[in-house]
């Protein structure tokens, strides 16, 4: 008699996307997006498509930073977005002109 187990394993991931805009509320394409973890040092990288849209699809739980950077825009950052198993954040952000 043969017995097979399977073992499901829960999900250890989440995601963050969103919407990139200029101060006008404008869509900013081609802005490069870091998405680190403090605790472990591992980064993520991501880029904004022509509708500003970004996506990190499956990062594992933790508390990640997110610095954005363009040309023509001061680097951005938005420091401790916690993801726990099975989230999907929004997280539209503002980047501002550089003078």
């Amino acid at each position: 008699m043969l017995v097979v187990q399977s073992v499901l394993w829960g999900a250890t991931t989440g995601s963050i996307s969103g919407t990139v805009l200029d101060p006008s509320g404008a869509v900013v394409p081609g802005v490069m997006l870091n998405a680190t973890n403090p605790a472990t040092g591992v980064q993520n990288k991501a880029m904004t498509d022509g509708k500003g849209f970004y996506s990190f699809p499956s990062l594992p739980v933790g508390r990640y930073d997110i610095r954005l950077m363009a040309s023509g825009f001061h680097d951005q950052e938005r420091k401790g977005v916690t993801i726990d198993a099975d989230s999907a954040l929004q997280v539209d952000m503002t980047m501002t002109m550089a003078e």
